[in-house]
């Protein structure tokens, strides 16, 4: 067997149809849904889901505050 680097499958996987694409796509996300997570990995999703955008100003937990006169 041949020694794929990483590399070398994103060069080969930008070469498919967009079709193809989303079809290996799709299957990424099935094996990986199919195999239990490890807790560093668990983590490094559930980081990447954090948003780190500051709150500037005081935060105001009422609604007129967020909204216009209107409450829209």
């Amino acid at each position: 067997m041949a020694d794929v680097t990483y590399d070398d499958v994103v060069r080969l996987a930008e070469q498919l149809t967009p079709v193809e694409q989303r079809a290996l796509i799709a299957h990424l996300q099935q094996v990986a849904r199919q195999r239990e997570l490890s807790f560093k990995e668990w983590k490094i999703l559930f980081e990447a889901m954090i948003d780190h955008t500051p709150v500037v100003g005081d935060f105001s937990p009422r609604r007129e505050d967020w909204y216009d006169d209107d409450g829209r």
